[in-house]
């Protein structure tokens, strides 16, 4: 004989899996339906577009009406439009009242035309009406077979998980355990990312550091260039200037001096075997404008006896050619030359300022690299592995100017070389590391799927379970009811979920043994003999 609380837990199991009987049998027909609400709407679209086309055309008829009456009544009336003279393009077309016969035959045309159209517009929305009936009807069909899939879904899930087995559970936490190590796989995958993208800017501190440095030596070329040719001053009158007033042997003096002068490049000889001087002025700062030697523009300037080599009055008397105005132009030559060397010391402030900038980038690049070496370590970085590295503010860093630019620029740019080949095989372990993490990645993903349908075959093994059991017979007749002291169930749309308190326990939910192994004698030949 059953117990009134077994009975009660066989009712409601039964009660349970009625209702979830129920809902697969109207979610039984949701591809169905699906395929029907498809066809529905695409029926449903066809009609609508065919209605709206022959509202169109019965609302362009009607204005194509009003435009022909309204012409009608302009040109039968109006002063201007009705009178044939004033419309040359109506002479040879039977004047205004042939333009009103034209529009009366439209207008006849047009007025038949229109009682079809609308009876076309009329049988169209009867078209469409139904078509909207029937789309709502397969989305209401639709729609109660989708909730009922769900309800039952969640029905046999709620099930499953109110009634676990030891596998169930066992399987769950594997699945939680997956799916931690996912996210750290995933934790993982970015942080590689985000080292890779720190490394790419550690290289492109790295390059932007030889391209300072390129900048540099580049501007450095260029100060080279205007130290060495100096500043060329326009000759005066008499353009160029000669030797041809000077004795001979003062002529083969200056010729000698001028082949070994480091101005010798800007003495030439004319035809008649006379030294054309270049428009040099004299460094002594005699006033004449033009000479060959670079510190002096004769011997006598530079005779110790003559002052310790200061310009003289021998020097004035030289009768050198076109030397009028000598003393604004050696003003005007002080006045470029300052500003000569104004640019130049631009110039070098611009060397000084590219070095500067190289240094600046390069350390960045070494902040960058070691930071990421540290997050690849744990946190810590190996000395020995940054041994090449310079300290900042060194030196040998190339942050100072006590070094030749040209020394420096090769320093940065040995630096950055060193640099840029440490990335390269950092990046390469990041590639051996990121291969290693989606093979992982891929391998759990694929476990977690296994997982998954292993909790899924768990569920629907409880599930089957339960059912089994609710079908037992039992010492109850079907017309049996549960009485008023069964509270029922929370309501749900469209049944309701059973209590865990009215499901019977099954042998899923019980633990495994935990009791220690028994020994169990094996039969031998003198326990035979014994017995």
């Amino acid at each position: 004989m059953m117990t009134p609380s077994r009975n009660h837990s066989q009712l409601a199991l039964r009660r349970f899996f009625q209702s979830y009987d129920s809902l697969q049998r109207e979610a039984s027909t949701l591809d169905a339906d699906r395929q029907s609400l498809q066809a529905a709407q695409s029926s449903y679209k066809g009609v609508a577009e065919a209605m709206e086309q022959s509202k169109a055309a019965v609302e362009k008829n009607i204005a194509f009406i009003t435009e022909q009456k309204d012409r009608i009544e302009l040109v039968s009336s109006h002063w201007f439009f009705g009178t044939t003279l004033y419309q040359p393009q109506l002479w040879l077309r039977g004047g205004c009242q042939g333009k009103i016969d034209r529009a009366k035959e439209k207008l006849e045309t047009a007025e038949k035309q229109h009682p079809i159209l609308e009876e076309t517009l009329r049988v169209q929305h009867e078209k469409e009406t139904a078509a909207n009936e029937m789309l709502r009807q397969k989305e209401a069909a639709f729609g109660r077979a989708a909730d009922a899939d769900k309800e039952a879904k969640r029905m046999k899930e709620d099930m499953a998980i109110q009634h676990p087995t030891y596998a169930l559970n066992s399987l769950v936490q594997d699945e939680a355990t997956l799916k931690k190590k996912i996210e750290e796989h995933h934790q993982r995958k970015n942080h590689i990312e985000n080292t890779r993208l720190s490394l790419n800017d550690a290289t492109r501190c790295a390059t932007n550091a030889e391209s300072h440095v390129k900048a540099a030596e580049d501007k450095l070329r260029q100060i080279d260039g205007l130290a060495t040719e100096g500043l060329a001053l326009s000759l005066p009158s008499g353009g160029s200037t000669t030797t041809t007033s000077l004795e001979d042997g003062g002529k083969e003096v200056i010729k000698e001096g001028a082949s070994s002068n480091p101005y010798r490049d800007y003495t030439r000889f004319d035809d008649a075997g006379n030294i054309v001087m270049t428009n040099h002025p004299c460094p002594s700062g005699c006033g004449f404008v033009v000479t060959f030697h670079p510190t002096h523009c004769c011997a006598a300037c530079s005779n110790p006896n003559n002052g310790g080599g200061c310009h003289g009055k021998r020097c004035e008397g030289i009768p050198l050619a076109s030397q009028e105005g000598a003393t604004e132009l050696w003003k005007k030559f002080q006045r470029q030359r300052q500003a000569h060397e104004k640019k130049l010391d631009q110039m070098r402030h611009h060397v000084q300022r590219e070095l500067h900038d190289a240094n600046r980038e390069l350390q960045k690049g070494f902040g960058i690299f070691r930071r990421t070496c540290a997050s690849l370590n744990g946190g810590s970085v190996d000395a020995n592995s940054l041994a090449w590295m310079p300290p900042a503010g060194s030196c040998c860093s190339g942050s100072c100017s006590c070094c030749p630019v040209s020394t420096r620029g090769s320093q940065v740019r040995a630096q950055a070389h060193q640099l840029q080949l440490a990335v390269k095989d950092q990046e390469f372990d990041l590639r051996l590391k990121k291969l290693i993490e989606d093979q992982e990645g891929k391998r759990l993903n694929e476990e977690l799927n296994t997982k998954k349908s292993q909790i899924a075959d768990e569920k629907d093994a409880i599930f089957a379970s339960l059912r089994i059991s609710s079908e037992n017979d039992g010492d109850y007749d079907d017309g049996d009811t549960l009485d008023d002291s069964w509270e029922r169930p929370p309501a749900m749309s469209p049944h309701y979920n059973i209590p865990v308190s009215a499901i019977p326990a099954t042998v899923f939910d019980r633990p495994p043994p935990t009791a220690p192994r028994q020994h169990i004698p094996v039969a031998t030949a003198s326990l035979i003999n014994n017995i």
